[in-house]
Order: C-alpha cells, then sequence, then structure tokens
C-alpha cells in the first residue's frame, strides 16, 4: 500500500501524498502571517478591556517559579490572539482542503456563499473551525446557503463542517435543528466532523497526516528571524514602556490595579 506520508525531496507531495508541498507550504504560510500580524498588533487595551484579576496576576506569578510578569503578560496576549488564529485556521482547512484534486476553494463571493465545492458538483460544504461557531441566526443563514445549494444541485449533497467536533465519536448525519419555533430539516444536508469530511476529501487518516506533518512543514519553512518573540507582541512591548524593561512586580501590579480599579485612587 502506498505510504500516504512522504519524505522524498524530489517528488511535488514529499509531505502529504494527496496535497502538493507548494499548496500545503502556502496554506501555512497564510496562517503565519495572520499570527505575526495579530501578535504585532495586540495591545494592552486589547488584553485588558476584559477585566485581569491583579490578585490572579500576583498568585500566578508567585506560585509559579518559571512564570516571569513578561511571560504572564505574554500568556494574556496570546490568549486574544487565539481568537484571531481560531478565524484564521477554518482559511487554512478551507486552502488546504480546496487544493486537493477535484475539489475546489470558492472564497468569498461565489454566488452559493459556501467554501468548498466537488468539482461534479455532487458535494458542497461551509466549512467551520469549531463545532460552537454558529448560534441564533448566523445557524439559519448558513442552513439556508446550504439548503438553497442542494435544492439547485439535485444531486449534490451539502455539509456543514466541524473541523473541530463536539463528541467522541466521527459523525456524518442530517442536519436538523429548531430556532424560532421552526424545524430545520433536510435530507441533502448534513452535519459532518472533520476527520469524517477529510475522509471524504482526502482519503482515510488524512487529517490526523496533516496534522502529524505539519511541525515537518513548518520547521523546515519557516526561519527563526520569522517566529515572533515575546518582546515583539505589541502588549509586551507597550508594558515595559510604562513600568521599565525589568518588569519590576511593585509597578506592574500599580497598572493592574489602576486597570482593575479605574479611578479609586488607591495605590
Amino acid at each position: 500500500m502506498y505510504n500516504s506520508l512522504c519524505r522524498h525531496p524530489a517528488m511535488p507531495n514529499s509531505y502529504l501524498r494527496w496535497i502538493e508541498d507548494e499548496d500545503l507550504v502556502k496554506a501555512v504560510k497564510q496562517v503565519h502571517k495572520v499570527f505575526v500580524d495579530a501578535a504585532k498588533n495586540t495591545t494592552l487595551t486589547a488584553i485588558t478591556r476584559n477585566v485581569i484579576d491583579p490578585f490572579t496576576f500576583v498568585f500566578e506569578t508567585s506560585f509559579l517559579s518559571e512564570l516571569n510578569i513578561e511571560q504572564w503578560i505574554a500568556d494574556e496576549a496570546k490568549r486574544q490572539i487565539q481568537k484571531t488564529l481560531t478565524n484564521a485556521l477554518g482559511d487554512f482547512h478551507q486552502t488546504i482542503l480546496g487544493s486537493v484534486n477535484g475539489w475546489t476553494n470558492l472564497r468569498t463571493g461565489h454566488s452559493t456563499g459556501l467554501d468548498l465545492m466537488k468539482d461534479d458538483k455532487t458535494v458542497f460544504a461551509e466549512i467551520k473551525n469549531k463545532f460552537n461557531t454558529l448560534t441564533g441566526a448566523r445557524q439559519d443563514s448558513v442552513f439556508n446557503l446550504l439548503q438553497d445549494t442542494a435544492n439547485k444541485n439535485p444531486k449534490a449533497t451539502c455539509y456543514l463542517v466541524h473541523i473541530i467536533r463536539d463528541k467522541k465519536q466521527p459523525y456524518d448525519k442530517e442536519w436538523v435543528f429548531k430556532a424560532r419555533k421552526k424545524r430545520y430539516a433536510h435530507a441533502r444536508v448534513r452535519l459532518i466532523s472533520g476527520d469524517k469530511f477529510y475522509n471524504l476529501v482526502a482519503g482515510d487518516g488524512s487529517l490526523s497526516q496533516l496534522l502529524e506533518v505539519l511541525p515537518t512543514v513548518i520547521n523546515s519553512h519557516l526561519s527563526n528571524d520569522e517566529k515572533i518573540t515575546m518582546g515583539e507582541i505589541e502588549a509586551v512591548q507597550e508594558l515595559a514602556d510604562i513600568v521599565g524593561d525589568n518588569f519590576p512586580s511593585e509597578k506592574v501590579i500599580k497598572y493592574m490595579f489602576s486597570k482593575a480599579y479605574p479611578n479609586s485612587g488607591d495605590l
């Protein structure tokens, strides 16, 4: 049996047999750019918008010997960056799946409003990175796009894909739900977990193969100069400007208190 995980550098599919290296590397670099931009533009204002508990800060930086103040601020910034990264990962999977032979990434502005299409128009898909992305009216809107596409393409099955699924078992099932006393259902509109959908598009085990090979791809195509250091995170730089490069704890605590208790006059 041909191994799906390849390593021959002369082959155009040296990482994975079901996607060309050029497409895989391009998708990885797109995520990298989003991450770098987010890291360099995540400000103190952004991470203190939701009040930071200064007592949590004191206990964590005191109890964890390896956690210094600079690292703590960087971790708070990373929580903000992760939100942007999560959105970028939906685009990443759309790009990866749309690069598989026989599939098309529909991109923004396609008449269906969806993300992905099998070239013979028997499968369409909307891709969400996580199962809890859709709520309320957005759920209705996506269902209607899938239903309209199914009705216009009688041989097509239309999927909402959860790359990160909400259950222990993979699923591929009819999407049925109720909203505002209305029942939504269509025989060819389905919910599918990311692992099952990757199997459908690229073959059994393809999602785990992708995850397994990503560290190698990243390390092979991104130099150390392209990786972000804590000092390059905008929020860390801003705090250093306020309290000093050595992040003296007394000044940082005063800053944290002022953000949690503005206009209190204390400290």
